[in-house]
């Protein structure tokens, strides 16, 4: 189901089961989500509201990306992200897609916290 429960909110949810949706709140002006969010049933007496605001947005090879991503818990800032590069249409290789950090965890920047 499609709906619109707010001026420049976009809401998508089961027909089935309308507690289980997303929203999307598009930049009024360029109509580019400017967040996302949606609730967490996983322990039904205790939801948790997710958030991710998309800010920034850059163009690259005729698409926009946005450049920071920042991801919230129920108002708590879980994640900032920053993109330092993209790159589009240049060819996709078996080997750039299985490469793994050598400790095999993630990189992550502390410089947001």
């Amino acid at each position: 189901m499609i709906t619109s429960p707010a001026p420049y909110v976009v809401s998508i949810s089961d027909k089935g089961d309308p507690s289980d949706r997303n929203e999307f709140t598009p930049d009024a002006e360029a109509f580019r989500p400017s967040k996302t969010g949606s609730v967490s049933l996983a322990d039904p007496s205790r939801p948790v509201r997710d958030e991710t605001r998309l800010e920034d947005w850059q163009e690259f090879g005729g698409v926009r990306f946005p450049q920071r991503i920042t991801k919230f818990h129920d108002g708590r800032k879980l994640a900032g992200i920053t993109v330092e590069k993209i790159m589009v249409n240049r060819g996709l290789r078996p080997d750039d897609l299985s490469a793994r950090p050598p400790d095999l965890k993630p990189v992550m920047s502390m410089a947001d916290r």
